[in-house]
């Protein structure tokens, strides 16, 4: 086990990226910026990641510019995956300094043999009755982020068995070194989130996920098809799984056991215009 220093750089566009009077960095960014950290260290990595946790938010400081110093304390394991977990220093209320943990990832060694995508026709199939809902209605009522983080397009389709959301993110990247476009994965939970809201009535955000594979490199301004389905529930957590391809039916990317969560305990509730019930 060891640790390492990591810069965080505070882009303008991470200001969109606000909900419940608080600016936070985005867990699909922290992850992005992890992986072309970790890849440096270890060039061998396959990419996919594993048994990924997100406790708690990491804020924004108020000021744009420069950097947030935080640290990866790094473990290597004998098979070859690696550990890592992000920490942020703060002090207590007793003066101490202490070490906050915010994302946990395992980085694997060989990519997941047993990790299928359905095809391109399955992930467009959304049989039985389905409700429309406007990108411009998500963003200014569900899920109320700037507009650097509005990025599903055109209408979002769900029923009780998944939803379809079509996906096309801008130039903002935290970092070129590792491949793939962090904000199409960050639309992607936005979709999970407004299904959580209509059939669970909750407000939910990522809080970690089993598994993520990559087959693809997303890119930016390239218009891509996300498919969500719900995989279960464990207490107050919704799962899903979720997979993402390009128009033209290639797979690019998937996430099994995402786990979206009410980190608002229910102070926040969806409108009623968009629950089932209603």
């Amino acid at each position: 086990m060891a640790y390492f220093p990591l810069e965080i750089p505070v882009l303008p566009h991470m200001r969109d990226h606000a909900f419940d009077g608080r600016v936070m960095f985005s867990a699909a960014e922290l992850l992005h910026l992890l992986a072309a950290a970790v890849k440096d260290l270890f060039p061998g990595l396959s990419g996919a990641q594993a048994e990924t946790l997100f406790p708690r938010f990491l804020l924004l400081p108020p000021e744009t510019g420069g950097f947030v110093s935080v640290l990866m304390d790094v473990e290597a394991h004998a098979e070859g995956d690696v550990s890592v977990k992000l920490l942020n220093k703060f002090q207590s209320p007793s003066g101490l300094s202490r070490l906050r943990e915010h994302v946990r990832v395992r980085f694997l060694k060989e990519k997941p043999m047993d990790f299928s995508f359905p095809t391109f026709g399955e992930a467009l199939e959304l049989s039985g009755n389905f409700v429309e809902i406007p990108a411009e209605k998500i963003y200014e009522e569900l899920v109320p982020f700037g507009p650097a983080y509005r990025n599903i397009r055109g209408n979002l389709l769900l029923n009780a068995q998944a939803a379809l959301a079509r996906i096309q993110a801008g130039t903002q990247l935290v970092t070129g070194r590792f491949p793939g476009v962090p904000l199409v994965s960050d639309a992607a939970f936005h979709a999970a989130c407004v299904w959580g809201q209509r059939y669970h009535g909750k407000v939910v955000f990522p809080v970690g996920f089993k598994r993520r594979c990559f087959q693809a490199e997303t890119k930016p301004e390239i218009p891509y098809l996300c498919r969500v389905m719900p995989a279960g529930t464990d207490r107050e957590t919704l799962i899903f799984d979720l997979w993402i391809y390009d128009l033209k039916g290639m797979p690019c990317e998937a996430i099994a056991g995402l786990r979206m969560a009410d980190v608002t305990d229910g102070r926040i509730q969806p409108p009623l215009w968009v629950r089932e019930e209603s």
